[in-house]
């Protein structure tokens, strides 16, 4: 929780890609704080079911699916049926969270946002 605080700052994303890989107390770890965020009414979305596990490539896959929806302006639809993958953000989305954990010693999260340029 201390490393979401540092990176997200006070404006808190619209929505979470999550890369967990399904990997025991890490993924269990994550799914408790993904269903926290998803009770404040973030979208969540875990694309591991989807495009695989790997550990090298999920945290970068998910950067640009982040960069895309955030150039978007909106997140895609669920990808799975499970329980905590929900929730469609109000108005446009210019700031999306990645997280890369439930890879043992590979965990990560990044902060995609526009610019005001943008």
């Amino acid at each position: 929780e201390r490393q979401w605080q540092a990176a997200a700052g006070s404006a808190l994303p619209q929505a979470i890609l999550s890369g967990a890989s399904g990997y025991g107390p890490a993924t269990r770890a994550e799914h408790g704080w993904l269903s926290e965020k998803a009770a404040q009414g973030l979208a969540i979305r875990g694309t591991a079911a989807a495009v695989g596990h790997s550990l090298e490539a999920s945290f970068l896959q998910n950067l640009i699916l982040a960069i895309m929806c955030v150039r978007r302006g909106e997140v895609f639809g669920p990808l799975s049926d499970d329980s905590v993958e929900a929730g469609v953000p109000e108005g446009a989305v210019d700031r999306v969270a990645v997280t890369s954990w439930g890879h043992l010693r590979g965990e990560g999260l990044a902060i995609v946002e526009t610019d005001d340029g943008a």
